[in-house]
């Protein structure tokens, strides 16, 4: 890890520390101010998840679908994760982890014989052919990489880990050609 010479240990010592949250706001476009130095923003996407599917059970109140470690009640075979497992919380790390906690419980079950893995099931084919019927063409994982490659060449080119793509034309565009 890289340590602060002294002008920014004393940039930092003086500098004015106010942060704050302001919910319920829609900012279309950050400004540089040159008197103003900001070394984070965070974009925050308020989410609550809805029932599309009326077999399976949906708790509307806290809008989740009622799970254990994943496993959907009264649904064998059936699986959550994300928001609609917890509700609206946490980081993408928490996200990221209660994934995990979902994929064990389905290895789990997949090993202990719980869940039937013997016959193939038509969820993604029907996912496919709806669809296909609507004109949707998904974002496949080799699209992703398209727009992930060249998010890292444009932030390596301004000192950056990442320059994310701000719209998803734009991402379509990228991960069409």
């Amino acid at each position: 890890m890289e340590v602060p010479g002294d002008k920014e240990l004393e940039r930092r010592k003086n500098a004015t520390k106010i942060w704050g949250f302001r919910f319920y706001r829609s900012p279309t476009e950050i400004f540089a101010d040159p008197n103003v130095s900001c070394g984070l923003v965070i974009s925050s996407i308020g989410y609550k998840s809805l029932s599309i599917d009326p077999t399976v059970p949906f708790d509307s109140r806290r809008a989740i679908v009622p799970n254990s470690v994943g496993r959907v009640h009264q649904a064998a075979g059936l699986y959550c994760s994300g928001w609609l497992k917890t509700g609206p919380t946490g980081v993408i790390a928490t996200t990221m982890n209660n994934s995990f906690d979902t994929a064990r419980s389905l290895l789990e079950d997949v090993d202990s014989g719980t869940l039937d893995i013997s016959t193939g099931k038509p969820g993604s084919q029907i996912v496919n052919m709806l669809l296909e019927e609507r004109g949707v063409k998904p974002v496949t994982f080799s699209d992703w990489e398209k727009i992930d490659s060249l998010e890292m060449r444009k932030g390596e080119a301004c000192g950056k880990p990442r320059e994310k793509l701000l719209t998803v034309e734009e991402m379509l565009k990228v991960a069409r050609t």
